[in-house]
């Protein structure tokens, strides 16, 4: 499709998952012109989404990430990490783990997350919802020193 740079690479795979999202409701449109439009609305959105997900987080360089791991708040950090980590194997199960991972750590929509779960998005959102608020309590109490 391109010369082959990330551009059009994400480019590829925004326009493979428009097609896959709207590819279960073919029967339902008209002609190929509502299917086209209808396909360019969907690419357009998911590389919207990818811009966004990227904008707000950011990769560091690699003169930062050695900068930040020889930083003195390089041990309170992972030791945060494993606090939270701790936090989410003991409060969630293995899918629950799973999708909050999904959708925090990776960046994945609820749409996306849906289907390898075989599960609808509203579904999706209210485990990530609750895995979250769980994760939350749990951490709050090992702050606050309750067991």
């Amino acid at each position: 499709m391109g010369r082959g740079g990330r551009g059009d690479d994400e480019s590829e795979d925004a326009l493979q998952e428009a097609f896959c999202r709207l590819w279960p409701r073919r029967e339902r449109l008209d002609d190929a012109a509502q299917a086209e439009g209808m396909l360019a609305v969907a690419a357009r959105n998911i590389r919207i989404d990818a811009y966004r997900r990227r904008a707000a987080h950011p990769a560091a360089p690699v003169d930062q990430a050695a900068e930040v791991a020889d930083s003195p708040f390089g041990d309170e950090s992972q030791s945060l990490y494993e606090e939270v980590d701790a936090a989410v194997r003991e409060a969630l199960g293995e899918r629950d783990r799973e999708i909050l991972l999904l959708r925090d750590r990776d960046g994945l929509e609820f749409a996306e997350i849906a289907v390898r779960h075989s599960l609808s998005e509203a579904n999706v959102r209210m485990i990530v919802s609750r895995a979250r608020r769980r994760v939350r309590e749990i951490y709050r109490k090992r702050q606050n020193g309750i067991k």
